[in-house]
C-alpha cells in the first residue's frame, strides 16, 4: 500500500515594497511568532523588533534616462534576490508560500506624483514576475485601500491609523522606534491572507478591485 502524500506546510508573507525600504511580515503554520524584515538601501533607521536587511540599491548621478531605467531594473532585481534570500533561510522547510503584495494604483494623484509612482509601478511588476516564476509561490496582489480596508475598516486611512491599530495588537512588545509603516503595511498583507477572517470590516465586492491570485 502506497504512502500517502503528507499535506505540505504553508507560510504567509506580505510584502510592503519600495526603493528605499521594504517590509516584509511572515507567520507560519506551525509556529505562534511573526517573523518581521526590512530591506533598506543602508540609510535607513529600523526598530529594534525588526531584522535589517541591506540590499544593494543603484543610484544614478546623471540625467541619462537610458541608464537611470537599467538601474531601477537592476535594483528592483536587487532586492528580490535579497528578499529570496531570506525566504529560503527562514521559510525552506515550508512548502506552499502564499505571498500577499500591494499594487499600484495611479488613479487619484497629481501628474508629478504619478511621475515618482511610475518608479514602484516598475518594482512591483519585477517582484510580481520573480514570485511568479515559484513553483511553490501563491500570489496575491492587493489594492492598497483594501489592505487599508481589511486593518481598519477604512480604505482611506492614514499612515497613522495604521500605526495606532498595529499597536492595539502588540502593544509593549514591539520597538517602534525608527520606519516602521511598511513593515505594517506588510504585517496587515499578511494577516489578510492567512486570517482573512479577521478583517475589521469584510471589504466588499463594489468597495474596490478583487485581488488578483496566481496558481
Amino acid at each position: 500500500m502506497e504512502d500517502k502524500e503528507q499535506p505540505k506546510k504553508q507560510c504567509w508573507i506580505g510584502v510592503d515594497q519600495s526603493y528605499h525600504s521594504t517590509g516584509v511580515a511572515i507567520q507560519f503554520e506551525d509556529k505562534d511568532k511573526i517573523l518581521f524584515l526590512q530591506f533598506t538601501d543602508g540609510k535607513v533607521k529600523h526598530s529594534d523588533s525588526v531584522v535589517n536587511c541591506v540590499y544593494k540599491r543603484i543610484w544614478s548621478n546623471t540625467d541619462d534616462f537610458s541608464k537611470d531605467e537599467q538601474n531601477r531594473v537592476r535594483s528592483s532585481h536587487n532586492l528580490f534576490v535579497a528578499i529570496y534570500h531570506y525566504l529560503k533561510m527562514h521559510c525552506r522547510n515550508y512548502g506552499i508560500w502564499n505571498v500577499a503584495i500591494e499594487g499600484q494604483v495611479m488613479s487619484g494623484f497629481s501628474s508629478h506624483q504619478k511621475f515618482h509612482l511610475t518608479d514602484l509601478v516598475k518594482l512591483v511588476s519585477i517582484l510580481e514576475y520573480n514570485f511568479m516564476r515559484l513553483e511553490n509561490v501563491k500570489l496575491n496582489i492587493f489594492p492598497p485601500t483594501s489592505v487599508k480596508k481589511y486593518f481598519t475598516s477604512d480604505g482611506k486611512a492614514k499612515k497613522e491609523k495604521m500605526i495606532e491599530e498595529f499597536k492595539s495588537r502588540f502593544g509593549d512588545t514591539f520597538d517602534y522606534t525608527g520606519k516602521i509603516d511598511d513593515v505594517i503595511d506588510a504585517y496587515a498583507l499578511c494577516e489578510m491572507i492567512a486570517h482573512p477572517e479577521n478583517a475589521k470590516k469584510k471589504v466588499r465586492k463594489s468597495s474596490g478591485r478583487k485581488p488578483r491570485t496566481t496558481k
